[in-house]
């Protein structure tokens, strides 16, 4: 009879164990996503900023004219992804 509460005692004790260690690994999946999360965010700001002072390098060397006539000679251009207006039937 002891030993048959003791068994009892000794599986409630280890499916709380493993109840705690699967928690855990949740915790540390939805930590692990959001540092990636503002890891991504973080360069995606250092990407615009960058792109906003290439930007500026650029309109201080060339004036629209130029650019319109450099992209003039570089040949037709098409979008990269699809808008209202280039979709098929749109």
């Amino acid at each position: 009879m002891r030993s048959n509460l003791f068994a009892k005692l000794v599986a409630v004790l280890l499916a709380a164990g493993a109840c705690g260690c699967a928690l855990l690994a949740v915790r540390q999946a939805r930590m692990q996503a959001a540092h990636e999360l503002a890891e991504s965010r973080l360069r995606i700001l250092e990407l615009e900023q960058r792109l906003q002072l290439v930007r500026a390098e650029v309109a201080a060397h060339l004036s629209p004219r130029e650019v319109e006539r450099l992209a003039d000679n570089a040949g037709p251009f098409h979008p990269l992804a699809a808008t209202p207006e280039t979709e098929p039937g749109g």
